[in-house]
C-alpha cells in the first residue's frame, strides 16, 4: 500500500514516515499542497494523510478541489483543528476520517487499516436544475445566487424532485418517499408538502432573494438596558413643542397685558365699554313699555350713593330710565337735550386711578338708549376686572384655540416625520447582537436615518469579519501548538520506560489544557445565526452514552434521567454537547472513586449532580474545576451565556449540583 502525506512540520513528517514504514507501507511525504497535487498526477495512492494548516493553501480548500476532480482516494485528516464544527467542516468537505493532534502511533495505524478496508469514498454532490442548486453536504438551497430558507421536509422533497429533474414525479412515489411503512397518509399530504416549497422558490425567482431575516434576542445580562419608563422621541418632542408654545403664549400675554396696563387711554375706553354694556343688559322693552332692572354684577357700585361710581340711562329723546346721580352729574354728563354720539369719553384727571366720564349708545329693539357712567378714582379697582375680561375674551380664548390647532398640526407632522425613525428603532430592537448577519433596512428612510442604519450595518459586518478572523487565529494557534506536541507524543511512544508513560500522561493533560484555552477563545466566534432546534433530552442522552465507558473506567457510575419526553430549545448542538461533557468531566476528575454522577434533563435545564459514595461530601469547599484553573467551567458558563442562559453551582451534603439553564 502506498500513502501520500502532506504535512508542513518537518519533524512530525519525519516521525509519521517512520511509523508508517514500521507498519510495512510505502509513503511519499510533502510539505506543500501544490507538491501533493503534482504527486497525485504522477502516481496512484491508496490513502492521503492531510494536514489542514498548510502554508500555501488551506487544507479544506485542497480537499474540496480533490473531490471536485472526482478523486475517490480515502483521506485521513491530521490537524490541530479539533473543534466540533471544524471536524464537521472537514468531513463535509470530503474527508473519510479526522484525527486531532496529538495522537498515538497505534491509533493512527489502526485508522489507516480501517480506511483501506472500506469501499472508495463518495462525494456528496451538488444537485443542479436550471437556476436552482442544492448542496447535499451543507443542505443549502440556492436560487439565482440567493439562499432559500426551506424546512427539512421541504429540502427532502426538493432533493427528490431535483434527482428526477425534467421528469414528472408520480404522486405515489412522493408519498412513499415521505412516509414510513404502515403509516396512514392523508389525501392531500403531497399537496401540503409541495405548496410551501413551491411558493418559496417562486418568490425567490421573482425577487432574486428570499433570506431568513429573523434572529435570537439577547440581552447582555451585564450591559445597560433601556428602561420601560424611558420616553420616546415623539414624547420628548411633544413636551418640548408644547412647553415652548405655552411659553410663547404666556410671554405674548405678558407683553399685551403690560401694554394695556400702562396705556391709560385704552384702559379708560375698555372701562366705559364694559361698564355701559353691563348696565344696558338690564333694559327691557315689552309692548312699548320700558322696564329696567339693575344687574347684580353692578348693583354694588350703582345701587347705592357715595360709592365713587355714578350712572345714567336715558332714551335718545330725553326720558330717563335709570340714574344714580348727584348734583355733579349735570356738570359731567352730556345735557339731556343733546343728541349724543355712539361713544364718548372724557378724562377728568390724568393717570391712575381712573377718574373719567363717558357714555355709549345701545339699540334695544327699535329704540335707542344712551348709557353714561363716571368714576371718581375707581375705588373698587374695576379697571383690573376690565383688563382681565379683555385678556380672557379677546386673547386667551382665541390664542388657546390657535395654539391647539397649531400644536396639533405640528405634532401630527412630527409624528409622520418620525415614523421612519420609529420603524428603524423597532427594527433595531429586533437585532440580535450575537448574530453577525443582523442588519437594518434603510430603504424609504430619510437620509439622516438611512446613514445611521448603514453605519449600524457596517458595524455588524465588521463584527462578523472580526469573528471570522478570531476563528482563523485560534485555529492557527492550535495548529502551531499541537503540531510539536504531536511530535513529542510520537517520540515518547518509541521509549519503553515507565517515566515515558508518565510523561505521556502529563503531555495529555497539557494537550487538554491547550484544547480548553483555544475552545474558550473560539466561543466568541459563535453567534445566534448558527442556532437550530435542539432536543436537550436526546443531546444529553447521546453524551452520557458516549462518556459512560470512560466514566466507568475511572471507577465512577453515570446515570441519566429525563424529566420530560422532549426539551426543545434553540442552540448550537456542538456547544451544548461540549458543555455537558465538561460538567461530567469535572465531576469525574474532582470527586473520589465510586462517586455516582447523575445527569437530569427538564425543560430548558440540564443538571449534573455528583453523589459521594459515603453519602456525605468530604470537606466544605467547592470542588476544583475541571482543569484546575477554572477554564472548564468558564467554558460552560460562556456557552450558557451564548444561549441566553446561565450556569449555577451549589454544594450540598451529598455533593455538588451544576445547573445549566438554556434561555428561551
Amino acid at each position: 500500500m502506498r500513502i501520500l502525506l502532506i504535512e508542513d512540520s518537518s519533524r512530525l513528517r519525519e516521525l509519521l514516515c517512520e511509523a508508517i514504514h514500521d507498519a510495512g507501507w510505502k509513503i511519499d511525504a510533502f510539505a506543500l499542497a501544490q507538491e501533493g497535487r503534482l504527486a497525485l498526477q504522477e502516481a496512484d495512492y491508496d490513502l492521503l494523510l492531510l494536514d489542514l494548516g498548510l502554508p500555501d493553501e488551506d487544507g479544506i480548500a485542497f480537499l474540496k478541489s480533490l473531490r471536485a476532480a472526482r478523486v475517490q482516494m480515502p483521506v485521513l485528516v491530521l490537524t490541530a483543528r479539533g473543534a466540533v464544527d471544524e471536524r464537521i467542516a472537514g468531513l463535509d468537505a470530503g474527508a473519510d476520517d479526522y484525527l486531532v493532534k496529538p495522537f498515538h502511533n497505534g491509533e493512527l495505524i489502526a485508522r489507516i487499516r480501517a480506511l483501506t478496508r472500506r469501499a472508495p469514498s463518495t462525494v456528496m454532490p451538488v444537485l443542479e436544475f436550471a437556476a436552482l442548486q442544492y448542496d447535499l453536504a451543507t443542505r443549502q438551497v440556492i436560487c439565482a445566487g440567493d439562499e432559500i430558507a426551506l424546512a427539512p421536509s421541504e429540502k427532502g422533497l426538493l432533493e427528490l424532485l431535483m434527482r428526477n429533474g425534467g421528469q414528472v414525479v408520480p404522486k405515489p412515489k412522493i408519498e412513499h418517499a415521505f412516509s414510513e411503512f404502515g403509516d396512514e397518509r392523508s389525501s392531500n399530504a403531497v399537496e401540503l408538502a409541495v405548496f410551501p416549497a413551491a411558493q418559496k422558490a417562486r418568490r425567490a425567482s421573482d425577487t432574486g432573494a428570499d433570506r431568513d431575516r429573523q434572529g435570537c434576542r439577547i440581552h447582555d445580562a451585564g450591559g445597560a438596558r433601556m428602561r420601560l419608563s424611558s420616553p420616546t422621541l415623539g414624547a420628548i418632542l411633544t413636551r418640548r413643542i408644547a412647553f415652548f408654545a405655552v411659553l410663547a403664549m404666556v410671554l405674548q400675554l405678558a407683553v399685551i397685558f403690560s401694554a394695556y396696563y400702562w396705556n391709560v387711554g385704552e384702559l379708560s375706553r375698555l372701562f366705559v365699554e364694559q361698564e355701559t354694556e353691563r348696565l344696558a343688559s338690564g333694559i327691557a322693552v315689552e309692548d312699548g313699555a320700558i322696564r329696567y332692572r339693575l344687574p347684580d354684577s353692578v348693583e354694588g357700585r350703582y345701587g347705592q350713593a357715595q360709592t365713587g361710581y355714578v350712572a345714567r340711562i336715558r332714551e335718545a329723546g330725553g326720558g330717563f330710565v335709570f340714574q344714580s346721580c348727584d348734583a355733579a352729574c349735570e356738570s359731567r354728563f352730556l345735557p339731556p337735550d343733546v343728541n349724543p354720539p355712539d361713544f364718548w369719553l372724557r378724562s377728568l384727571e390724568p393717570g391712575k386711578p381712573l377718574t373719567l366720564v363717558g357714555g355709549r349708545a345701545f339699540m334695544v329693539g327699535e329704540r335707542r338708549f344712551v348709557v353714561d357712567v363716571a368714576t371718581m378714582g375707581d375705588p373698587q379697582d374695576v379697571v383690573s376686572d376690565v383688563l382681565w375680561n379683555e385678556v380672557i375674551e379677546h386673547m386667551i380664548v382665541p390664542m388657546s384655540i390657535l395654539l391647539v390647532l397649531v400644536l396639533g398640526a405640528t405634532l401630527l407632522s412630527v409624528r409622520q416625520a418620525l415614523k421612519p425613525v420609529r420603524t428603524a428603532a423597532e427594527a433595531a430592537e429586533r437585532i440580535d447582537p450575537m448574530d453577525s448577519r443582523s442588519h437594518l433596512q434603510f430603504q424609504d428612510m430619510p437620509r439622516e436615518v438611512a446613514h445611521l442604519a448603514e453605519a449600524v450595518n457596517r458595524a455588524f459586518e465588521r463584527v462578523g469579519e472580526l469573528m471570522k478572523s478570531q476563528k482563523i487565529l485560534t485555529s492557527g494557534i492550535a495548529h502551531e501548538v499541537r503540531t510539536p506536541l504531536a511530535a513529542i507524543k510520537l517520540e515518547l511512544g518509541h521509549i519503553d520506560h515507565p517515566r515515558a508513560r508518565k510523561a505521556e500522561a502529563d503531555l495529555d493533560d497539557l494537550v487538554r489544557f491547550v484544547s480548553q484555552i483555544t475552545a474558550l477563545a473560539r466561543l466568541d466566534t459563535f453567534d445566534h445565526g448558527m442556532f437550530e432546534e435542539v432536543d436537550l433530552v436526546e443531546l444529553s442522552s447521546s453524551v452520557v452514552e458516549q462518556l459512560a465507558p470512560w466514566v466507568y473506567e475511572n471507577n465512577h457510575s453515570l446515570e441519566f434521567s429525563a424529566q420530560v419526553d422532549a426539551a426543545i430549545v434553540q442552540g448550537v448542538p456542538a456547544l451544548l454537547k461540549d458543555a455537558v461533557r465538561n460538567l461530567i468531566d469535572n465531576a469525574v476528575r474532582h470527586t473520589p472513586a465510586h462517586t455516582g454522577i447523575v445527569v437530569r434533563v427538564s425543560n430548558d435545564l440540564i443538571r449534573v449532580e455528583d453523589r459521594h459514595p459515603a453519602g456525605v461530601r468530604q470537606g466544605a469547599d467547592v470542588a476544583p474545576r475541571a482543569d484546575g484553573m477554572g477554564i472548564g467551567l468558564d467554558i460552560v458558563a460562556r456557552i450558557a451565556a451564548i444561549h441566553r442562559g446561565s450556569l449555577r453551582c451549589s454544594a450540598g451534603r451529598q455533593g455538588h449540583v451544576f445547573d445549566l439553564e438554556i434561555g428561551t
